[in-house]
């Protein structure tokens, strides 16, 4: 048993080290046969679905990363994934249903809050986008695209001074 979680564990960390070089087609085949072979294992089902996010097959990462909710609905990281990709793909309602259970799980989750933001000002939906930009910063006082999407808000709302505030924040 031991040996066999090593030779996971090894696995997985071959994976991820070819991730990180863009060998994506072998990263593939080692995620697809932990995939395969751990059927419950959700570390393959993760990985395929972040590579296909990175080669921007958003059909088939949003398919992995459902296969990882029916193992773990309250997998953080498969949720905010899912999040950011109906973002990217201008789905931004569909993006907050899992920014949201995101937040349910960890409520300082950085990336949750900002895109959280940024989901509700592209909904228009500003002061919405202004609270959680606020939050971001709460967790991360050195987030600078906050205080940007933040300036970008106040001057569409003609809150000039505050605008500025922010911009001179990220100098």
């Amino acid at each position: 048993m031991e040996n066999e979680k090593l030779e996971i564990e090894k696995k997985i960390n071959e994976g991820i080290n070819l991730f990180e070089n863009n060998k994506y087609e072998e990263s593939i085949k080692i995620f697809e046969k932990l995939k395969e072979n751990y059927k419950t294992s959700i570390i393959g089902f993760f990985f395929l679905g972040v590579i296909e996010v990175k080669r921007k097959n958003f059909k088939a990462a949003k398919e992995f990363f459902f296969d990882v909710l029916k193992i773990n609905k309250d997998h953080e990281d498969a949720n905010l994934n899912l999040g950011l990709v109906y973002l990217e793909e201008r789905e931004f309602e569909e993006s907050l249903i899992y920014l949201k259970k995101v937040l349910k799980i960890n409520k300082r989750n950085l990336n949750a809050l900002y895109h959280s933001g940024l989901s509700y000002f592209s909904l228009r939906e500003l002061e919405k986008s202004i609270d959680f930009l606020n939050q971001t910063i709460e967790v991360n006082k050195n987030f600078i695209y906050a205080y940007v999407t933040l300036g970008h808000i106040y001057l569409r709302i003609k809150e000039f001074t505050k605008a500025i505030n922010n911009y001179k924040k990220v100098l």
